[in-house]
């Protein structure tokens, strides 16, 4: 397994036992713009990089939506290894 795939591994195991009974926390609408802004990217340029319906990044960044746990999972990659995502996403 590589680097990145046992410190994805390791952070998520962090993040499992410090959460109450195992629970999922989901971003904060906060959360996710600021992953974006770490990209300096608009909202439109973020959700076309990263394959996100653009009404979708709307509504969490609005709060009108939250990510299910799989897209929680998802941001949490973007928000750590940014360059390896766009890179298997437009191979």
């Amino acid at each position: 397994m590589s680097d990145f795939g046992k410190e994805l591994i390791a952070d998520l195991q962090d993040s499992l036992s410090s959460n109450d009974k195992g629970r999922t926390v989901r971003p904060s609408p906060s959360d996710i713009k600021a992953i974006r802004d770490q990209q300096n990217m608009s909202q439109s340029k973020f959700a076309q990089e990263f394959h996100i319906n653009i009404e979708t990044l709307r509504a969490w960044e609005q709060g009108k939506r939250t990510p299910d746990s799989v897209s929680t999972a998802f941001l949490y990659c973007i928000q750590k290894q940014p360059n390896i995502i766009k890179d298997i996403l437009n191979s």
